[in-house]
C-alpha cells in the first residue's frame, strides 16, 4: 500500500487574525457563515492575506481539489492500493477513505471541506468520504509507520527515475510526500522526517503534475494494471 501525503496543504478555514478585514466581512455576509466555516482563499481574500504568516503557501484550496483528482483517479488508487492524506499548513490531517471519489465539482469540494473543517472541534463524523483530526505532521508520520518515506521538491536531488523508485517499489508501506502549496519549500519540520528528498524537474511544477508524474512511474513499477 503507497500512501500519497499532501503536505503543508493549503487549504484551512479563514484565520481569525483576519476575521476584521473588509473583504473577509464581505465573505462572511454574502455566504451568510461564519469565518470559521468558510475556505480561505486567495482569489476571494488576497487583500486580507497580506500580513498573514507565510501568505505565500496559504489560501489555495483549488490547488489541493485539483491534485486529489489527479490521485483518486490514477489506476493505483482505483484498485484500493494506496492511501490519500492531506495535512493542511494547520496541522489538520484529512484521510480520504479508501476508494472514496470526492466530488469533481470544485464547488461541491468547497462545501464538503467547509463543513468537515467547521466542525472539526464537534467531534462529530460529518462525512463518509473524509475524516479529520487535529496532528502533527511527526504523529501522522509515527502512525502510518512507513519503511520509507520520499518527498518531492524542486529543491530535491535530482536523481534518474530508478534511482528513486529501486527504494521503495520494495516497501511494504512507503510514503511519497508532495507540497500542497503554491510557492515555497517545505518547513524543516517535514524535511527532518524524509529519508529522501528527490526533484524531478527543474521547473517549479503544480502539485497535480508531479503528483501525477510520480504516480504514473510507481505504478510501472509495481503490480498495477496500467
Amino acid at each position: 500500500m503507497l500512501n500519497l501525503l499532501i503536505a503543508e496543504s493549503a487549504l484551512e478555514t479563514i484565520p481569525q487574525d483576519i476575521w476584521h478585514e473588509k473583504n473577509i466581512i464581505s465573505s462572511i455576509k454574502k455566504r451568510q457563515k461564519k469565518p470559521s466555516e468558510i475556505l480561505l482563499d486567495r482569489s476571494l481574500h488576497h487583500r486580507a492575506m497580506l500580513n498573514l504568516e507565510d501568505a505565500h503557501k496559504r489560501g489555495r484550496p483549488d490547488l489541493i481539489h485539483t491534485t486529489i483528482l489527479a490521485s483518486t483517479s490514477t489506476p493505483l488508487y482505483l484498485q484500493k492500493k494506496m492511501q490519500i492524506y492531506i495535512h493542511t499548513y494547520t496541522s489538520k490531517v484529512l484521510k480520504i477513505n479508501l476508494g472514496v471519489r470526492p466530488p469533481k465539482s470544485y464547488f461541491r469540494f468547497q462545501g464538503l471541506i467547509e463543513q468537515i473543517l467547521g466542525h472539526i472541534d464537534r467531534k462529530q463524523t460529518l462525512s463518509p468520504l473524509i475524516t479529520v483530526q487535529q496532528m502533527e505532521f511527526s504523529d501522522l508520520i509515527e502512525e502510518i509507520n512507513p519503511d520509507i518515506i520520499i518527498g518531492f521538491s524542486r529543491s530535491g536531488k535530482s536523481l534518474p527515475i530508478k534511482s528513486w523508485l529501486d527504494r521503495c517499489v520494495n516497501a511494504i508501506n512507503p510514503v511519497f510526500i508532495i507540497g500542497g502549496f503554491p510557492k515555497g519549500c517545505f518547513s524543516n519540520a517535514i524535511i527532518k522526517n524524509l529519508d529522501l528528498l528527490v526533484s524531478i524537474h527543474n521547473l517549479p511544477l503544480e502539485a497535480h503534475v508531479v503528483t501525477s508524474r510520480i504516480l504514473y512511474e510507481y505504478e510501472k513499477s509495481v503490480t498495477v494494471d496500467l
